[in-house]
């Protein structure tokens, strides 16, 4: 291109083959559509190049007074030369710099135009909400086509999970301030509703009147999903912690209980107080294996009853029977209340074993329904006679004052009868010490 219009200049300039070509129009206009190439394909670097080769020809026409600026008076001449070379290089420049300004707005379209189609979907909308384009993605995330929902406004996404009032003031909130993000619950086509981080962005004028607004959806149900997984996962971990912990503990429980059982052998005279630490042990060791067994906050009343009769049963010889109705709904013990009702339980049947008419009765131990549909009541039956059974020496008493001292205030009452020749003792528990387990049907154990 440089040789070309080199070769140009000494033809307008020069008159180069002008003998050979004597009717060839040497106009200046020959170089505009080289400078204007040169303007589109090179820039304004390219312009300045071709304008110092096309300077030299028109200098040297100046100086020789030949072809296009020929003219007796060299002010003329010098003035056409200057003037020329001024229209071509601000012709050439000014067009050099439209090409880069159109250049840059074609690759500043790309780009946009790359972003628009990026992984979040995206919608332009007007000022009113009405859509006026989509993404792919858009399409890909909510099951919308382009054509659906162009026209119409974002309502028919919107999930009954956040009331109207929080779209309303999602979207004032981004026409006064310009942009607004939040975590929302969307509708797809297929009616799936699911958590999505949104944001909308004002695009405003030069006046600063809002034109548009730029609403960008991302799906962020999946991080939902693995933060569940991840609570999940956790809790199983400290499930699994937690009955290794009680399990443990059940075994270190009942080796001391083990050791109890020796030195009761080889004192008898003890025996009656070292049994009565052995099944106190014991109970707090059957807590811990129904813990370990399942978690620290689902111990079931009737479970931990049957559990404490029957190390009590093996302690003490005695047999004892626990009685649950079919299909009984089970009570679950609040976790802090846990130890002290298994104390509670121990004590009272121990009290039973104890005190009953060795000669003719056992202990029957029955859990019903109380007086409230949520309290269950645990009785437990012996022969003998109330008075006797009541006040029967310091060791019983010291043993009503540990049960008062376990005792919750608030959910828990204790009282005896005299059935005939039974005494019978009632333990009624409620919430909060108890709950019902509700759905969950438990066969007797």
């Amino acid at each position: 291109m440089g040789g070309l219009t080199l070769l140009v200049g000494q033809v307008i300039f020069l008159d180069w083959f002008g003998e050979v070509f004597p009717t060839f129009p040497r106009k200046g206009y020959w170089l505009f559509p080289l400078f204007g190439w040169a303007a589109a394909r090179l820039g304004r670097h390219g312009v300045i190049a071709l304008l110092c080769l096309v300077s030299i020809p028109a200098m040297l026409g100046i100086h020789k007074n030949v072809a296009f600026f020929s003219s007796d008076q060299v002010e003329v001449r010098l003035l056409d030369g200057w003037f020329f070379l001024t229209v071509l290089s601000g012709w050439g420049l000014s067009l050099a710099m439209y090409f880069r300004e159109r250049m840059q707005s074609e690759i500043d379209l790309r780009i946009a135009a790359t972003a628009f189609e990026c992984q979040e979907g995206m919608i332009i909308t007007d000022p009113e909400g009405r859509i006026l384009r989509t993404n792919q993605s858009f399409s890909r995330i909510m099951g919308y086509a382009p054509e659906e929902v162009v026209g119409k406004t974002t309502e028919f996404m919107r999930s009954d999970r956040n009331p109207t009032a929080f779209y309303e003031n999602a979207w004032a909130q981004g026409l006064r301030d310009g942009s607004w993000s939040s975590e929302l619950w969307n509708r797809r086509k297929n009616g799936e509703v699911f958590m999505q981080w949104v944001t909308g962005a004002a695009v405003k004028n030069a006046q600063g009147d809002i034109t548009h607004v730029v609403i960008t959806h991302t799906d962020i149900s999946y991080r939902q999903k693995l933060e569940e997984q991840r609570a999940e996962e956790e809790t199983a971990h400290r499930d699994a912690l937690v009955r290794e912990v009680h399990h443990r503990i059940k075994n270190s429980l009942q080796g001391i209980s083990g050791m109890l059982h020796q030195f009761a052998q080889a004192h008898p005279e003890l025996a009656d107080i070292t049994n009565q630490a052995i099944t106190q042990v014991r109970s707090i060791a059957s807590l811990h294996g129904l813990q370990g067994r399942t978690s620290i906050d689902t111990v079931r009343l009737c479970e931990l009853t049957s559990a404490i009769a029957r190390d009590i049963q093996t302690v003490w010889q005695t047999s004892i029977r626990v009685d649950i109705p079919p299909d009984w709904m089970p009570g679950v013990i609040a976790e802090k209340e846990a130890v002290p009702i298994a104390l509670v339980l121990n004590e009272l049947i121990v009290n039973a074993v104890k005190h009953r008419d060795r000669a003719h009765g056992n202990v029957f131990v029955t859990l019903r329904k109380g007086a409230h549909p949520e309290t269950i009541q645990v009785s437990i039956y012996n022969l003998g006679t109330l008075k006797a059974h009541h006040m029967s020496g310091n060791e019983h008493h010291a043993g009503l004052k540990l049960v008062e001292s376990l005792m919750s205030r608030d959910g828990a009452q204790l009282h005896w009868e005299q059935e005939e020749s039974t005494v019978v003792t009632r333990l009624e528990l409620a919430p909060p010490v108890i709950k019902l387990e509700t759905g969950n049907l438990h066969a007797p154990t």
